[in-house]
């Protein structure tokens, strides 16, 4: 980062935000989604840059069911400051949560025989964010479009969605390294596979 700039990550800015009730809400680490909007709408620290910020949160709401990041958290996203004044919004990092990280190799060779796994991966992905205090389900709210900007979003992720790239990158990465499993042909395909029919029964059906 430039000498100057800092990281000001979601959950500080939120954790100073007093909400439209007079709470302080449920604090920096809460990701109730109704929270997390009006921070974004009224926080001085996106006073400036708010449609991007709004675009940059929805677009890492889908990018995140896309990929099935279950570890989105307030402190992996936020803004460049120079302590003074905001100058723009940070990348989004650490998204080493996605892609079934914790699940054995052995169990993408069965998932590929198995609809019922494909399903669950596909439909049943809880984000982070809540409504009401439970995790929201992904493929719903955004099959549902009751967020225009939610909607928005899924139109912007699939006009920059290249496939192709995504199977040349996957391809690109070993099976093995130095005798350390990294990324078997079965997990590969079955990344790809999940990838697909989140794009075709989500995210395009959604905008029909």
């Amino acid at each position: 980062m430039e000498a100057g700039k800092v990281l000001q990550d979601f959950h500080q800015i939120k954790n100073a935000q007093f909400y439209a009730d007079g709470t302080e809400g449920t604090g920096g680490s809460g990701t109730e989604l109704s929270e997390v909007l009006e921070t974004i709408d009224t926080s001085i620290y996106f006073e400036t840059i708010k449609k991007q910020a709004i675009e940059r949160f929805w677009d890492m709401f889908v990018v995140d069911y896309l990929i099935s990041n279950n570890d989105r958290n307030n402190t992996n996203w936020g803004v460049i400051s120079d302590g003074r004044a905001v100058k723009d919004l940070a990348p989004v990092f650490d998204n080493g949560g996605a892609f079934f990280n914790k699940r054995a190799d052995l169990a993408f060779e069965k998932a590929m025989k198995d609809e019922k796994t494909l399903n669950e991966d596909v439909f049943q992905f809880y984000c982070v964010f809540k409504e009401n205090g439970d995790r929201i389900k992904a493929s719903e709210f955004i099959q549902s479009n009751t967020n225009k900007d939610c909607t928005s979003a899924v139109a912007r992720v699939l006009g920059h969605l290249n496939l192709e790239r995504i199977q040349e990158i996957f391809n690109s990465v070993p099976a093995y390294d130095e005798g350390l499993s990294v990324l078997s042909e079965d997990k590969k395909n079955y990344l790809l596979k999940v990838i697909k029919q989140k794009v075709e029964l989500v995210l395009k059906a959604s905008l029909n």
